[in-house]
Parts: C-alpha cells; sequence; structure tokens
C-alpha cells in the first residue's frame, strides 16, 4: 500500500511506466477500512451464500438455470444470437472465448440453456465431480486432439478458452491458436465478470474455491455476448489461413466487442510474474524470469 496523500491524485493507467496486465489476490476494491470491514463481516455469510447458489442451482434443468440465477441475485445478460443446437447432420460449434473466471464454460453453458463440453489441458477429479458440464483434457497431440474435438462436436458445443489463463485487466492475452487447427466451426464469444467484493481468480493457493469466491459477491453478474460464426474465408480449413492469423483474428474480435487491449503476454507470463513457475508448479530458471519482465514492461 503506498500511503495515500490526498493532494496528489491517482495516475491514469496510461501514463504508467508499464502497465499494470496481471493482478492475484481476492479483494476487488482498494481495502480502505470501512471496504475491508465488510468484507471481512459480510465473509461468513458470503461463503453460506456461495454455497446455496452453487448446489441449488446443480439441481434445476440448464434450460431453467437463467431464470433461478435471476432468483439467487446472479445476473445474467445475454447479447447477440447464441449459435443453433446441434442435431442430426450439423455437429455442434467450438465456442472459442476469453478467460475472466473459472466460470465462463459454466456461464456460457447458462446463457445458451443446454449442456456443452469444456476442453482443457488439465482436468482435477475435484472439477470432473462437482461441476454442472462435462471437462475433457486435450493431449497436444494434434491428430489425436482433432479426432477428439471432431468427436465432442458432433455429440455437441464445445467451449474453449484459448487465453489459458485469467485476465482481470481490460486486456487479452495471447490466444492458443490450436483450437483454429482442430475445426472451422468456430463461434467467437465474449464475456465480461461483474465482481465488486471478492475475485473469482487466483495464481496461488486453493484454485478450486475461485468459483465460491465469484458466488460470494453480494450481486455477483456475468455478461455474455455471441458473435456470429467466422466466415469459411477466415478459417484455416475454407480459407487456407494459419492457425496464428485465425487465433489472432478472434482475438481481435472478442478485444473490439469488450473494448479491450489485445497482447502478446501468455499464460507463462503471468505465472512467472506473479507465482515465479510456469503455471504448472515448476520453478523456471533465471533466464525464463528475465524473458518474462522483458515481456511485461
Amino acid at each position: 500500500m503506498v500511503p495515500p496523500d490526498r493532494r496528489a491524485p491517482r495516475a491514469a493507467a496510461d501514463s504508467l511506466l508499464s502497465r499494470a496486465i496481471f493482478h492475484d489476490g481476492r479483494l476487488v476494491r482498494r481495502p480502505d477500512p470501512a471496504q475491508a470491514l465488510f468484507a471481512l463481516a459480510y465473509h461468513p455469510f458470503g461463503f453460506l451464500l456461495a454455497l446455496f447458489r452453487v448446489f441449488f442451482n446443480l439441481m434445476i434443468l440448464a434450460r431453467l438455470v437463467r431464470h433461478t440465477y435471476r432468483l439467487t441475485g446472479i445476473r445474467l445478460a445475454v447479447r447477440g444470437t447464441p449459435p443453433p443446437a446441434p442435431r442430426p447432420g450439423a455437429p455442434g460449434s467450438l465456442l472459442v472465448c476469453n478467460h475472466r473466471t473459472a466460470l465462463d464454460p459454466i456461464i456460457i453453458s447458462v446463457a445458451l440453456g443446454r449442456p456443452v463440453t469444456c476442453v482443457t489441458y488439465s482436468v482435477s477429479r475435484l472439477s470432473t465431480v462437482v461441476a454442472p458440464i462435462r471437462a475433457v483434457a486435450l493431449t497436444r497431440d494434434r491428430r489425436a486432439d482433432a479426432a477428439r474435438m471432431a468427436a465432442l462436436l458432433a455429440e455437441g458445443d464445445v467451449v474453449v478458452c484459448p487465453e489459458g489463463t485469467t485476465c482481470r485487466e481490460p486486456a487479452l492475452l495471447r490466444f492458443s491458436a490450436l483450437f483454429a487447427e482442430l475445426t472451422d466451426r468456430v463461434v467467437p464469444v465474449a464475456l465480461e465478470a461483474r465482481q465488486r467484493t471478492y475475485y473469482g481468480s487466483t495464481t496461488r493457493g486453493w484454485k478450486w474455491l475461485d468459483p465460491y469466491f465469484f458466488y460470494m459477491n453480494p450481486r455477483p453478474g456475468y455478461e455474455v455476448t455471441f458473435l456470429p460464426a467466422l466466415r469459411p474465408e477466415e478459417t484455416c480449413g475454407g480459407g487456407g489461413r494459419s492457425a496464428v492469423d485465425v487465433a489472432n483474428h478472434v482475438q481481435r474480435v472478442i478485444a473490439k466487442e469488450l473494448g479491450f487491449e489485445c497482447t502478446t503476454l501468455t499464460r507463462k507470463d503471468k505465472y512467472m510474474k506473479l507465482a515465479g513457475n510456469d503455471g504448472t508448479g515448476r520453478k523456471a530458471g533465471a533466464r525464463d524470469n528475465d524473458d518474462a519482465s522483458k515481456k511485461f514492461a
């Protein structure tokens, strides 16, 4: 904490020597005495409220959760035209979204009113047990992953967050290009989470608590915007574009919708700055730290 000087105005973000992109910690607001007192006093009630919101909505049909969210104080705004539900002869869509909290795939499922599958590179046993949607781990083998993705899309819609980690600032981290190689049925989805007391994302600590901290907010909210699907000429298969070009295009489309800034920062950069590892728990060398610092600056 910098001692407050009421004579000096707070510096604007664009006047700083280095733009702040990565953050950690659970508090959303500056911990002034009144706000800190509220956060601590509300914490026990908020945790009980989060438990109720999570487990009550687990028992509700997917097409009705959007309404029970409103009854339990969760605001959900859905904009744009959601992709049509898959049917015989018309497989599901790959919903590519930015990453604000661990709840992003679940919120998209609620907005659609139907189940989706989330693909990721690591799935904990706890997540597979308590998550209301299906989570499938990819192998990083392109052929195997492409075959797996085709099978999942034949069953329904699939959600992927190519940033690989959450970002709290109005910025998008670099999109991994793998999703563009797996299918041409790509629908960009722009997400914004409204959090006012606690953050539902962290770098260190028990990450399985992230969804509960989001639901602990008195009036948590999400805005989901379904953008037009990529045209054939904008994809790898139909347009002959490289996977990197497609990934960068989707990043720019989502950033424009949200008014966010595109960056080339990666998941590894975030964990190097905040936790001193590459995001898998392994300590990196000094050279990696120097490279991450240069990218951040």
